[in-house]
């Protein structure tokens, strides 16, 4: 079970190279959200980054800026990748993006909190 849960977010992340373009997101959500998708004992960091591009990073594999595509409908949010992993959520009233992470029968709560930006130079 481990190996599967670690190997669909890494399919979430790796799979998205060929990913489409999308409209900007949306002011309120626009920015770096990080999150950890959990199995058991383990834990995955995701990081999506929400802008003009889509994008996200599976530090603990090692994949980085990976584009993904983000859709609206209403108070709720989807980021869904070339994989078919996908995101969806709504933004609570403590700011967060709360929702599940699935990839084909795995699905797992992720709580995604925006992070500050960093200084520009």
């Amino acid at each position: 079970m481990k190996v599967f849960v670690l190997g669909a977010a890494l399919a979430l992340i790796a799979g998205a190279a060929l990913g489409q373009a999308a409209a900007p997101a949306p002011a309120g959500v626009t920015g770096v959200w990080q999150g950890e998708v959990k199995a058991g004992k383990d834990a995955m960091p995701i990081i999506i980054r929400l802008g003009a591009q889509v994008n996200g990073d599976s530090p603990a594999e090692r994949l980085f800026a990976e584009p993904g595509k983000l859709e609206q409908t209403g108070d709720s949010y989807r980021v869904t990748f070339q994989s078919g992993g996908e995101f969806a959520g709504a933004l609570t009233k403590e700011g967060k993006l709360s929702g599940t992470f699935s990839k084909g029968g795995f699905s797992a709560p992720l709580v995604l909190v925006k992070q500050a930006e960093p200084p520009k130079p």
